[in-house]
Order: structure tokens, then C-alpha cells, then sequence
């Protein structure tokens, strides 16, 4: 078993390096990109009900909690 990590990760590494560092964070940059466009996306639609009345609304339901959130 540790053989075999041992190979990959050299593998991996080599691989890196062959086709350029450069190159390869373009292509390792985007792969990450996807995912974190995906949750910016769900964090954006998850909030709207709280910016549905604008900042005014929004300060106003935190006020509803607690007034020293909007202080």
C-alpha cells in the first residue's frame, strides 16, 4: 500500500512539472474555481429572503433579534 502512494505522488509530481507549473495552476485554478462559483451561487439564492426588502429590511429583522446588530 505504501508503495503504491509513494508511486502516485511521485507520478503526480512529475507530471506537474513536465507540463509546466505555469500551465498546470491554470488548469488546477479553474478545477477549484467550479466548485466555489457553485457555493457562491447557493449562498447568494440561500440569502435573498433577507435582502427581499433591501438593506432597510434586512437591517430591520436583524434589529428584530437583537438591537446591538445594528448599532
Amino acid at each position: 500500500m505504501g508503495e503504491r502512494y509513494i508511486i502516485g505522488l511521485v507520478a503526480f509530481i512529475f507530471g506537474y512539472r513536465m507540463f509546466g507549473v505555469a500551465n498546470s495552476m491554470v488548469y488546477t485554478i479553474a478545477i477549484q474555481g467550479g466548485p466555489i462559483l457553485i457555493v457562491a451561487v447557493a449562498l447568494l439564492v440561500s440569502g435573498y429572503e433577507y435582502f427581499a426588502g433591501g438593506i432597510k429590511g434586512f437591517l430591520g429583522k436583524l434589529s428584530d433579534i437583537d438591537a446591538v446588530f445594528v448599532q
